[in-house]
């Protein structure tokens, strides 16, 4: 009796933490050494099934009938790969890919935006952390990139990380300059205290840095140069850089606005294939079924004769074989 088989699907390429197929021989999955199925010399395997007969010929018209593969990946083709074997495929929220320095921006606005100010408008309330990061949410490791900071820098940006309430007010608490934390700020991010608050805290960009006008930052003692009269007024190097930081920021922003990154796009977290091998049952179906049952696959078996049926093998099970000869 000839038994056709529609599908033998494994699923595989998952790594041990997910669902599908176990790396490690402990894990429980794979058969452990010594234990594994192989054929007896005498042509059985050793559950007691006879050995399938190859090649499959119709005696009638002489075709010979071969097995047929395909394959899949989980991510991209139906989750229901048969009636009785599913891929589970887990999904998360899109994470936005900030840089380190966007993320360390949107943090302190997110805490300096809740800081009381003189200037704020009439009943303002300090947007959330979602309404800050509509600004940034391009502002990736291209746009806006890394840069060193010094230590003081470094010192100050994990005060204002840390919620360090004093800090935080000497940036936006009163007077919108006060070196040398609004230089560190500044010289960092590429952007004032003052701007960063009228754009991330009132959404209403100041005239010097909007995405309608930048103007360069300038350090005081540049500015002293220039107005006793200097011609050959050099700008600090931190201040050069700042600039170049400054033109990064503005067009993350105007990116961010223009083309914003989804984050309620679902996206896999695990990303994981599968084969499956269709036919007349005969040896080399038996050969890859051993395989696939030793490495500890999850598989399925599809029936198209009477009667139909689906039934999904765990590797732990005794046999997998004997639903091959259910018929």
């Amino acid at each position: 009796m000839m038994i056709f088989i529609s599908f033998i699907v494994f699923l595989a390429g998952c790594m041990n933490e997910f669902k599908f197929r176990a790396d490690e021989i402990d894990s429980g999955n794979a058969a452990a050494p010594g234990n594994e199925v192989a054929r007896n010399p005498g042509g059985n395997t050793d559950v007691g099934n006879p050995k399938p007969e190859d090649p499959i010929v119709d005696p009638d018209t002489g075709t010979v009938f071969p097995v047929t593969y395909k394959k899949g990946e989980c991510t991209k083709d139906p989750l229901n790969v048969v009636s009785c074997m599913n891929c589970q495929i887990d999904q998360r929220p899109l994470a936005i890919p900030l840089s380190l320095k966007a993320t360390q921006l949107l943090k302190i606005m997110e805490l300096g935006c809740a800081i009381t100010n003189k200037s704020d408008p009439k009943n303002y309330v300090a947007p959330s952390r979602t309404a800050i990061l509509k600004y940034l949410n391009q502002a990736n490791i291209k746009m806006y990139p890394d840069s060193p900071m010094s230590a003081r820098q470094q010192q100050n940006i994990s005060n204002w990380m840390a919620n360090d309430k004093k800090n935080l007010e000497r940036l936006f608490g009163g007077l919108w300059y006060n070196p040398p934390y609004s230089d560190d700020f500044e010289t960092y991010f590429g952007l004032e205290p003052r701007e960063a608050r009228y754009m991330f805290c009132y959404e209403a960009p100041d005239s010097t840095f909007s995405m309608e006008s930048v103007t360069d930052l300038y350090s005081t003692e540049y500015y002293s140069c220039v107005h006793e009269g200097g011609f050959s007024c050099q700008e600090r190097a931190e201040y050069v850089k700042g600039n170049v930081y400054r033109r990064q920021l503005i067009a993350s922003i105007e990116r961010s606005l223009e083309d914003p990154v989804n984050d309620q796009e679902m996206v896999p977290v695990n990303k994981c294939h599968w084969v499956s091998m269709s036919g007349y049952y005969n040896s080399e179906m038996e050969n890859k079924l051993i395989e696939w049952k030793n490495a500890g696959f999850e598989l399925a078996v599809s029936f198209e004769q009477a009667p139909v049926r689906c039934e999904a093998v765990s590797a732990r099970q005794a046999s997998v074989f004997s639903l091959i000869y259910y018929a």
